[in-house]
């Protein structure tokens, strides 16, 4: 019994090290993507400490044959973990037809990536592109 508990508390401990670094990584920084359906950059920097922690964020899109769309928002995500975050559009904000948008954008960041879904974000963009997407890290 005592082995198991040493076990278990020496596990909390590693995993409590390792949730640390993590958290402590920063996101800063500008990501860009390319593919066939156009390029986009997003740029984060951080904000606050402890729970009041958020993530400020630009994001640009323009598709890949001239002048079929461009689209851009900017707005503060909330993080869920120590790798995702999340940004529920403001309610404040309308579209040309006087609604609320509800844009919501999700961002998993893994190593030097940033991969980004979106749910009701067109009122930024055209129908021909989309800030969803895998993002890399551009090197200063």
């Amino acid at each position: 019994m005592k082995i198991l508990q040493i076990l278990l508390l020496t596990f909390a401990t590693i995993l409590c090290i390792c949730v640390s670094d993590i958290t402590a990584q920063s996101r800063n920084g500008t990501y860009y993507r390319s593919d066939r359906y156009g390029r986009g950059d997003i740029t984060f920097k951080e904000v606050g400490k402890g729970k009041s922690r958020r993530l400020n964020f630009y994001v640009s899109i323009a598709g890949a044959q001239r002048g079929t769309c461009i689209g851009d928002h900017r707005g503060k995500a909330k993080w869920i973990s120590a790798s995702m975050a999340e940004y529920n559009g403001d309610f404040d904000e309308v579209n040309a037809d006087g609604d609320a948008i509800s844009c919501r954008l999700t961002f998993v960041f893994s190593k030097n990536r940033v991969t980004v879904r979106e749910t009701n974000c067109g009122d930024f963009h055209g129908v021909a592109c989309q800030f969803e997407g895998t993002y890399t890290l551009r090197k200063k």
